[in-house]
């Protein structure tokens, strides 16, 4: 069942979870999966920018959650899954609204967790690197203007910093986010799982 929606709306919010819970009664998985910030130099972009990843993505995030949150507690049981993205463990200097909003993701992910353990929903991240999507293609252009360089040759960057020299595939995310919404991952909770082909540095 598809629903028409914006997720910067909290009246969008409340139709999406209503019209779930009217169509199936209960709400047992939500996956968080919306994006759409802007690469660019950083003088080069407005406020608006920011403020736009922000409220899409950060605060659609929460606006969800806190929406879904009190159906599954009631029911004792509950698993979440937020797709967040590698620049918010890794600042990337021409995407800063997106890593500042994926920073605060996985510091809210983090966060809730304990507080929704009480009531057996459990809430993780996962956070692709560059991966095979209609998106990574724009944000490729997107870089390749700001650094006045070749689309082909942004790309080729991007793929010579990653050690297993591949993107990942949409079907790998969603593999892994049926693990985590899955009873073999039952003690797994306030987790961020890198799927980045090893390009993320640190411990």
């Amino acid at each position: 069942m598809a629903i028409a929606a914006d997720l910067t709306q909290v009246e969008s919010v409340d139709k999406v979870v209503s019209t779930t819970l009217e169509q199936f009664g209960q709400i047992d998985i939500l996956v968080n999966n919306a994006g759409s910030a802007r690469a660019g130099s950083f003088l080069e972009l407005s406020d608006d920018v920011f403020l736009d990843a922000w409220n899409l993505k950060l605060l659609g995030y929460i606006r969800l959650v806190k929406a879904v949150v009190p159906h599954q507690k009631n029911r004792r049981d509950g698993r979440i899954v937020n797709i967040i993205g590698g620049a918010g463990r890794t600042p990337r200097p021409g995407f800063l609204p997106g890593g500042t909003t994926n920073a605060a993701l996985l510091n809210f992910t983090r966060g809730i967790s304990k507080e929704l353990a009480e009531y057996n929903i459990r809430i993780n991240a996962i956070s692709p690197g560059a991966t095979a999507t209609e998106r990574a293609e724009r944000l490729a252009e997107q870089n390749a203007q700001a650094r006045g360089i070749t689309v082909e040759q942004a790309k080729a960057e991007t793929l010579q910093g990653i050690p297993l020299k591949r993107i990942a595939q949409p079907e790998e995310i969603a593999a892994l986010t049926l693990f985590l919404v899955s009873d073999l991952a039952a003690s797994i909770t306030g987790a961020e799982i890198l799927v980045d082909g090893g390009h993320t540095p640190g411990v």
